[in-house]
């Protein structure tokens, strides 16, 4: 069950890649420096940027089904899980509101995609000890690397929100995000320990 959640979530991750990495192809007049993702949404072939961030919170929510806890377990193993599924509501948010929309949709899409963003942060963050109680030490140390520049780009981008290098910032930050989630993903679907001499979790 577990194996097939992380392969769902690798199908799903490796679909939102896929559809950013094609719209780079499709929407030429988007200078990928200057101009941010969700812009995508927008003018032509804007369903397919809508793709992209329904696949990713698919990705997201299965991944976080695979990582729930089993048996008796306090409340931190819930976390992942349940930051999994908030982190999927953004995505959806996300998709259902576009940047630049009247209305305050434009609002909506950006805590939307704040919502998101940490939601696949805390998610990542399973390489870290403290989010996995199991471990005395840093088993994964470079998913951890990931995760800790997931958080310091996230900070960057925020604050180049508005500048010509936003598209960029924003590119940087989730190239890691999502790379991380899809380290996590085939880790799982393929049964290998996150580090050497850590066993694998149950993938029954």
């Amino acid at each position: 069950m577990r194996r097939g959640l992380h392969l769902g979530a690798l199908t799903a991750l490796m679909c939102c890649v896929a559809c950013v990495g094609l719209l780079h192809v499709l929407r030429p007049d988007l200078p990928p420096v200057a101009h941010r993702l969700s812009e995508y949404a927008t003018g032509p072939y804007g369903w397919v940027m809508t793709l992209a961030f329904v696949a990713l919170g698919v990705g997201l929510v299965a991944l976080g089904a695979a990582l729930r806890p089993v048996g008796r377990a306090g409340p931190l193993a819930w976390v992942l899980p349940v930051a999994a599924l908030v982190g999927g509501v953004g995505a959806a948010l996300s998709a259902a509101f576009r940047a630049g929309a009247p209305d305050g949709g434009d609002v909506v899409h950006s805590w939307a995609s704040l919502l998101l963003a940490l939601g696949v942060l805390v998610v990542a963050g399973r390489s870290l000890p403290a989010l996995a109680p199991e471990r005395r030490t840093l088993a994964d140390p470079a998913g951890a690397g990931l995760v800790s520049a997931g958080a310091v780009l996230l900070l960057v981008s925020t604050v180049l929100h508005d500048s010509t290098v936003s598209g960029l910032a924003q590119r940087l930050l989730w190239g890691v995000l999502v790379g991380a989630l899809l380290r996590q993903a085939w880790h799982g679907a393929t049964g290998r320990a996150m580090a050497d001499g850590v066993p694998s979790p149950d993938l029954s």
